[in-house]
């Protein structure tokens, strides 16, 4: 089932500290793209193409310059429906591990008591038993941003908005994660939207990977990923994999020099 649809989305940055006959500069331009429910979804693209833009906007911390977005379950805000890890963990240093994973909820205005259920669930399956009274600076790495992840999933919302969660991380905590994170996925009925550099990343934990131009951007392709899950680190040198991630760097190349 359709969750999330975007058409025509457009979003423009008025130019600051400079003249005002200066050009705004156009983040987006006339993108498209759609979420079905429980599909997790990836976009790619060049540094600067409107990416992390697009994701806030899905947040509504920015609202769109043009376009039209619509969600099946959104009882007219899509707050009520997302929920938004950006890319640094942004952990609070004066709280401890519970503290910092429950404030999402506290601020959403969630059942407490039900995210603090929740917490104790979880504390297990995100690795961080033992560590509930710890201070985010006695947090490995990785610990860190499944914390972080920890505070997005106890907000009850239905689409999840990931912006490079992983990107800070060496490459084999890196690993790590996405065994993880896909664990953790497959026990939910939640929609996601990842947005990533790391090609293998994209593919090994999506359904679809979307490939943005240059700025502004735009969609310039959707690549559909059928491996079988749970999907095993193995995958990456499985030549119908390694087929598909030369597909995927080739598109970004064009879609690079897109008009």
């Amino acid at each position: 089932m359709r969750l999330l649809t975007v058409t025509g989305l457009a979003h423009r940055f008025e130019r600051s500290g400079v003249s005002s006959l200066s050009e705004p500069i156009q983040a987006i331009g006339n993108l498209d793209l759609h979420l079905e429910a429980g599909e997790f979804v990836s976009i790619v693209g060049p540094s600067g193409c409107g990416k992390s833009t697009l994701l806030k906007i899905l947040a509504e911390l920015i609202e769109p310059s043009e376009g039209h977005i619509s969600c099946s379950r959104a009882g007219g805000s899509l707050r009520e429906v997302v929920s938004y890890m950006p890319q640094t963990d942004s952990l609070l240093p004066w709280l401890r591990v519970r503290q910092n994973a429950l404030l999402g909820a506290r601020i959403a205005g969630v059942d407490v008591q039900n995210a603090e259920r929740e917490f104790d669930r979880l504390t297990d399956q995100f690795g961080l038993r033992g560590f509930e009274n710890a201070w985010p600076a006695q947090l490995s790495g990785g610990m860190r941003q499944r914390l972080a992840l920890m505070r997005t999933f106890l907000m009850p919302r239905e689409i999840m908005l990931f912006d490079e969660p992983f990107g800070s991380l060496d490459a084999i905590t890196r690993r790590e994660m996405h065994q993880w994170l896909q664990s953790v996925w497959t026990e939910t009925n939640r929609s996601g939207l990842l947005v990533t550099h790391d090609v293998e990343e994209a593919l090994f934990l999506s359904d679809r990977v979307y490939v943005m131009t240059g700025r502004p951007g735009r969609m310039h392709d959707e690549i559909d990923v059928n491996f079988v899950r749970p999907r095993t680190v193995q995958l990456s040198t499985d030549p119908e994999f390694v087929t598909m991630k030369s597909r995927l760097l080739e598109s970004l190349e064009v879609g690079m020099t897109s008009d």
